[in-house]
């Protein structure tokens, strides 16, 4: 009689989603009188959602083996494939695998059915994280059809969600996109099981994060947080969620908010072995650290994700730049360029490139990440991607002393930025409209810039961006010349006496980049010999 108690109990707690007491009373079921095999797979589920994944992993187990024994070999390849699915996700592929290949060997004389619907999926995902997008379309169209036909909205909304996918590695973003508003729609209907609900909100905000989107990001964020807070005691996603709550909140410019949530979201994920997102959760917080200008905590935090299979490019990068290490930034951001070939990694690639390049006097190389970042911000449909692309058109412009070309693009970024409510971004692009401004003679106009950048800076606590633009004020602008601040660097390394090669090797540029701006400098300066340059700097306090 306790044991039918506790069932009862346990089944009402599942009807309404408190996953823990239906663990608790299920459990207590189980040892009075046993469960039946449905039951225990939904003591599975339970156990998965709170966070008991090798509690959860053994009654995926025993319910498999229950619904063999009682001839029912949808039950049966149903359990294998969700316990195969779970394992991959978690990176353990071998035994994934496995499953999945016994899920199929019980279905294999079976009719179609949802299950079969449901095996379709790891091989689309095969096909299509394997380089063939186009086959993996095909079987996800399959699986969205069946799951129609025998009725079934989980193998409906995996399948839809692969065919987004697939269109938009096709380059077919808009139509990826609208694909995948609509499985979102029917996750928001409620009709899919707890389990599909939480994978496709996560596949769904990663996909918007890969390609910029952040507007979708933060809608399909807030959603997920919503469906969370509803389940007071679900664990499972929940660190996911945390990450992903946490770049939405860095871009808005509440950075130890972010900082708390990433943290948090590491500490909960690493409680899983092999969880991927763990590296992503690390990822943010080297990301936070290096803007904060804690370099020791970013390098410790980006290589601690490289461990847990995130790589840790660009933001490692970008921290080399950041300790004054242009060289060694410029050998690692060429070679990962020469790595990244999937659209949107690739953008986040060329937008790092752009500002090392500039940093190391590449202008050449500079303008043709600039360029690629273009064509693919615009291919990709992504406003925000759009005025990254636009703010490195225009600091690439003002970096080869045409600022009134550069004025342009970083106005229409600015605008961008408002509207996106990004502090950080925006700040970056007010000090580059201050030098267009500075170097077009319209010095008002510049101030007003550099003044809000700088209050924006503050409040962010961007030490290292701070530090730039002070020292950046601190150089007078040359008289004549308009010089940018690389050629006023220059100037003050050759009035000191040292020569090309010691000025190459204390700024980490090329001799033959040192020789381009010396000769730059003697034409702007109207000057022909390094004396009559050098009394330039001292007349007008350059040094």
């Amino acid at each position: 009689m306790a044991g039918q108690d506790s069932l009862q109990r346990g089944l009402e707690c599942l009807a309404r989603g408190s996953w823990g007491h239906a663990d608790q009373h299920l459990t207590e079921a189980r040892e009075a009188d046993g469960l039946a095999a449905w039951v225990v797979e939904q003591l599975a589920v339970a156990r998965l959602l709170i966070g008991r994944q090798e509690a959860s992993e053994e009654s995926w187990i025993e319910a498999h083996g229950s619904f063999l024994r009682d001839g029912d070999t949808r039950g049966a390849a149903r359990c294998a494939f969700w316990l195969g699915l779970l394992l991959v996700m978690r990176g353990e592929m071998a035994r994934g695998g496995g499953w999945l290949g016994r899920a199929n060997e019980v279905l294999a004389d079976h009719d179609e059915c949802a299950e079969s619907g449901l095996l379709l999926i790891p091989e689309g995902f095969h096909a299509m994280f394997g380089g063939h997008v186009a086959d993996g379309e095909s079987t996800f169209m399959r699986a969205r059809e069946l799951g129609e036909r025998v009725g079934s909205p989980d193998v409906v909304a995996f399948g839809e969600l692969g065919v987004g996918q697939c269109l938009m590695r096709r380059g077919r973003t808009a139509k990826g996109l609208a694909v995948l508003d609509r499985v979102m729609a029917g996750v928001e209907a409620k009709g899919l099981s707890p389990m599909v609900t939480g994978i496709v909100y996560c596949a769904v905000i990663e996909e918007c994060q890969r390609i910029f989107d952040v507007a979708r990001a933060r809608e399909w964020t807030t959603a997920l947080s919503r469906w969370l807070g509803s389940q007071p005691d679900l664990v499972a996603f929940q660190g996911q969620c945390m990450v992903y709550r946490a770049e939405v909140v860095q871009r808005h410019g509440d950075w130890p908010a972010a900082l708390d949530e990433s943290r948090r979201a590491r500490d909960r994920l690493s409680t899983a072995p092999g969880h991927p997102a763990t590296g992503l959760a690390l990822y943010r917080l080297g990301e936070l650290h290096r803007l904060r200008g804690e370099y020791d905590e970013a390098d410790a935090a980006y290589r601690e994700a490289n461990g847990w299979g995130r790589s840790p490019q660009p933001g490692l990068a970008l921290l080399r730049l950041g300790q004054g290490d242009i060289e060694a930034a410029t050998r690692t951001i060429r070679r990962v360029l020469g790595d990244t070939s999937e659209p949107g990694a690739r953008c986040e690639v060329l937008a790092a490139a752009v500002r090392i390049l500039l940093a190391a006097d590449d202008l050449d190389g500079a303008r043709l990440a600039s360029e690629e970042l273009t064509v693919l911000a615009m291919e990709l449909a992504a406003p925000f991607l759009q005025a990254i692309a636009e703010h490195c058109q225009g600091t690439v412009a003002v970096a080869q002393g045409q600022p009134a070309k550069g004025v342009g693009p970083l106005r229409s970024c600015l605008r961008a930025w408002l509207a996106f409510q990004a502090p950080h971004e925006e700040a970056l692009t007010r000090i580059e409209l201050g030098a267009a401004y500075r170097h077009l003679g319209d010095d008002d106009s510049a101030q007003l810039e550099l003044d809000t950048a700088r209050t924006l800076l503050v409040g962010l606590g961007a030490a290292p961006d701070l530090a730039r633009l002070d020292a950046a004020a601190s150089i007078p602008v040359a008289i004549r010349g308009d010089l940018s601040l690389r050629e006023l660097q220059v100037l003050r390394l050759l009035a000191t006496g040292e020569t090309n090669r010691s000025i190459a090797e204390s700024l980490y540029i090329s001799i033959r980049t040192v020789d381009r701006h010396v000769s730059n400098l003697y034409t702007k300066l109207g000057v022909s010999n390094r004396a009559a340059a050098t009394a330039h700097a001292y007349e007008h306090q350059l040094i």
